[in-house]
């Protein structure tokens, strides 16, 4: 079935469908925006349908998946936990019963690699795999596959914790922003550059993105950096260090950590630039 077909089954789901659009056309979010809405929908009801999964369910924990991330004005938490807050009101105002509301929630908390809970359910397992599947694309996927396998004496799948392997693989915020509100660039001894990009509101960074030309321990280091540092305030990014950055990775190898200081780096000058703004 496609997606009007199951509007047609699902009333519930068109209105929220509206709602949820309206509300991202009117945002407009850098990252995360609509689009990756609607190219994640179409994955989940091509792979729900394989799983005979509950579509109702599976269809409305992908739409809702990223909406924390339009309600910045939350202080201190992740876009999953804001999500989880919020879209009881989306999906309640949309006709969906109790259990359904309990079950779409799963979908939302179990979001990405920095999920509170482990997807629990058929559905927030879908709805996981595919949000993370679209941020590196199939493609991306591959190709990372293929250089990680390729290193010397390095087999990722056995010798790497389960966050450096996510935050190696992740490129949803690998990305040049054309007109960030701060910009850092940094090159390391190694010869790898990390590229910084910042968008703020109110003082908080809305989103950044990376860019590197480095190997997999940089990305890896970039990418969490990056989302260590969204949704804080400048101040408290400055309080980022590389020491947090290799805890929070766990298997960076001791050779690997100037990465850490070099992505790192980067966000202190992007931080720096950006006080030379004005704050939006």
């Amino acid at each position: 079935m496609n997606l009007k077909e199951y509007f047609s089954t699902f009333p519930e789901l068109k209105i929220l469908y509206n709602r949820v659009k309206a509300e991202y056309e009117q945002k407009k979010p850098i990252h995360h925006n609509w689009t990756h809405v609607l190219r994640d929908t179409g994955k989940v009801i091509h792979l729900g349908e394989i799983e005979q999964a509950r579509m109702k369910i599976v269809i409305a924990g992908i739409l809702l998946h990223d909406i924390g991330r339009l309600h910045p004005e939350a202080e201190g938490k992740q876009h999953f936990e804001i999500g989880a807050e919020v879209a009881p009101r989306y999906l309640k105002d949309a006709g969906f019963t109790e259990e359904e509301i309990t079950a779409v929630i799963q979908c939302v908390l179990s979001n990405g690699p920095r999920g509170t809970v482990p997807p629990r359910t058929l559905e927030a397992q879908i709805c996981y795999d595919v949000d993370f599947s679209c941020t590196a694309g199939y493609v991306g996927v591959g190709r990372a596959f293929h250089h990680f396998m390729a290193e010397e004496n390095m087999n990722f799948w056995q010798d790497h914790s389960l966050r450096f392997l996510e935050m190696a693989f992740c490129a949803d915020r690998r990305e040049r922003l054309e007109h960030p509100d701060g910009y850092g660039k940094r090159t390391g001894g190694c010869g790898d550059t990390v590229e910084m990009f910042l968008s703020l509101l109110q003082g908080r960074i809305q989103s950044i993105c990376f860019m590197t030309d480095g190997c997999s321990n940089t990305n890896a280091c970039a990418n969490t950096v990056a989302r260590m540092a969204e949704t804080r305030t400048l101040d408290e990014a400055w309080e980022i260090t590389p020491e947090q950055v290799i805890s929070y990775l766990e298997t960076l190898p001791l050779e690997k950590t100037h990465c850490a200081e070099l992505a790192v780096g980067a966000l202190y000058l992007a931080l720096a630039d950006a006080r030379r703004h004005p704050f939006k």
